[in-house]
């Protein structure tokens, strides 16, 4: 296994932090930005989102669903595996705890998960080409109050 230099190290752990805080906050474009232009993200519980406009969408549709139950939510991201792929990309492998908490009750896990990652520099920055979340078990849509996963479907 090949690992990248530590300054390709630091920034991709730079990239994972403001990936986790713009869904967090519901800011759509900051979350669309962590990836490629044409960037790709396959989840097993939220389905399929391709290119920024659809990134984005997704990331502040997640936002609101949260909040319109009154959860603010976090992603926790650990055991960060790199490796240096021969053609320049990095391949990461990531572990994703999602936690949310209502005012005044303790914090609940909501979903487990692994990230895949294909990481490629793009205007001479790392970006996810492709993000693969796959979810240890995925949740029905109802049993975290939502009627469905479909971005802007399963809101009041």
């Amino acid at each position: 296994m090949i690992t990248p230099s530590v300054q390709d190290y630091i920034e991709i752990h730079q990239l994972y932090a403001r990936y986790a805080r713009a869904i967090d906050s519901g800011d759509g474009a900051g979350w669309a930005n962590c990836y490629a232009e044409k960037g790709r993200y396959l989840s097993s519980t939220f389905g399929e989102c391709n290119g920024r406009t659809e990134l984005s969408d997704f990331a502040v549709d997640h936002y609101a669903r949260w909040i319109d139950l009154g959860v603010q939510t976090r992603h926790w991201n650990n055991q960060v595996l790199l490796e240096q792929q021969d053609d320049g990309s990095v391949a990461g492998s990531v572990y994703i705890l999602l936690f949310g908490v209502k005012e005044g009750e303790a914090p609940q896990a909501l979903l487990q998960s692994v990230y895949t990652d294909r990481l490629v520099q793009e205007e001479g920055r790392w970006v996810l080409a492709q993000r693969r979340s796959d979810a240890d078990q995925t949740p029905a849509p109802t049993q975290l109050g939502f009627t469905s996963w479909v971005s802007g479907e399963g809101r009041g």
